[in-house]
């Protein structure tokens, strides 16, 4: 990520829903806009993250995250003035993630979610953490 917040942080594609789009609309959307690429994304989980303040449990965030895998994306990666994208490999995500937005387990479970989700199953889960990134 190259602007803020959370410059130098690693993750995944991400954006907000506008007013009146779709989830699946808003993903399709924000993964053209990021990536230059286009591709049928499925709803695969949907999590209510609940994030906390280390030092006194202040609540920081209170967000959905609608989680959707795009397989067989077509185009050509390109990244811009916000994000620099590479694809990474599953077994190589602990050696090339160094900065993840959360610690490196969290984020290696979202993918493994992910993309071994059943097709047209949606998971839903109640997540809450502490941080120190605020």
């Amino acid at each position: 990520r190259k602007k803020q917040p959370f410059y130098g942080k690693q993750g995944f594609v991400a954006g907000k829903i506008k007013l009146g789009e779709s989830v699946l609309d808003a993903a399709k959307r924000e993964f053209l806009e990021e990536t230059h690429l286009s591709g049928e994304p499925s709803l695969v989980l949907i999590r209510h993250y609940r994030v906390f303040a280390q030092e006194d449990r202040r609540l920081l965030e209170d967000k959905f995250m609608f989680l959707c895998l795009v397989q067989e994306p077509s185009g050509e990666m390109k990244s811009n003035e916000e994000v620099e994208l590479v694809w990474t490999k599953l077994d190589e995500v602990r050696q090339k993630v160094t900065n993840p937005f959360e610690d490196i387990d969290h984020l290696l479970q979202i993918l493994t979610e992910v993309t071994t989700a059943k097709n047209g199953v949606v998971k839903y889960e109640e997540v809450e953490y502490t941080t120190t990134s605020f």
